[in-house]
């Protein structure tokens, strides 16, 4: 993989905080199965279209926009950690994930291998394998039991213990707050959806990739 710039400290912190518990990505995955490949949506969510705005707090200070519109999102982060401003974004277009420094000027391009493993289930099996993925759950063992339900931004949403480490609260499948806590990684932070806009027109530009942007494929 050729190599651009390193991140700095802050900008690895905004990567973890954001792409990991927004993007649902803190558990491994595996390879697809062989069953019949599912045609529909693979995102069991019960819009078409969302626009969330999150507040972030902690030792990153800013706001998240995310916006998704049937299987394509975007988490675009404007915030500043340790004086270093913060300015990137995550691209989830279903078979491919981009992640972009516009700071940098250079992005990352990579096969979405959970959009390919929830190819292979039902809407039932994407739930659970996306609930679990959230909280950090194995995927072999039981789904996680919320322990409560709490109103953010005008949606019920249910709150799951974070392995330890914090606490989620999901909207369907969507977290609507996050907090965590890693002493020994520098990190403190809670995202809450301040903002939350069921099924509105989605402009296609959103999901455009700059093209002033250079893209390293890995």
């Amino acid at each position: 993989m050729k190599k651009t710039r390193h991140k700095t400290k802050g900008s690895v912190i905004a990567t973890m905080a954001v792409a990991a518990l927004l993007a649902g990505c803190t558990a491994g995955t595996t390879e697809p199965n062989n069953q019949e490949t599912f045609s529909g949506p693979v995102y069991p969510y019960p819009f078409e279209s969302a626009i969330i705005e999150y507040e972030i707090q902690g030792n990153v200070e800013g706001n998240i926009t995310v916006t998704i519109d049937g299987d394509r999102s975007k988490h675009e982060t404007v915030a500043t950690a340790e004086g270093e401003e913060i300015n990137n974004a995550l691209f989830d277009l279903g078979e491919t994930l981009y992640q972009i420094d516009y700071n940098l000027g250079a992005g990352q391009k990579a096969p979405n291998p959970i959009y390919s493993e929830l190819r292979n289930m039902d809407e039932n099996e994407r739930k659970d394998f996306l609930t679990k993925l959230a909280v950090g759950a194995p995927e072999t063992g039981a789904v996680p039991t919320p322990k409560e339900q709490r109103e953010i931004a005008g949606q019920t949403c249910d709150v799951y213990d974070l392995q330890g480490i914090g606490e989620i609260c999901l909207w369907d499948g969507v977290p609507l707050y996050s907090s965590v806590e890693i002493p020994e990684q520098g990190i403190k932070n809670t995202n809450t959806a301040v903002s939350v806009q069921v099924n509105p027109t989605i402009p296609e530009s959103t999901f455009e990739i700059p093209s002033d942007i250079e893209i390293t494929e890995v």
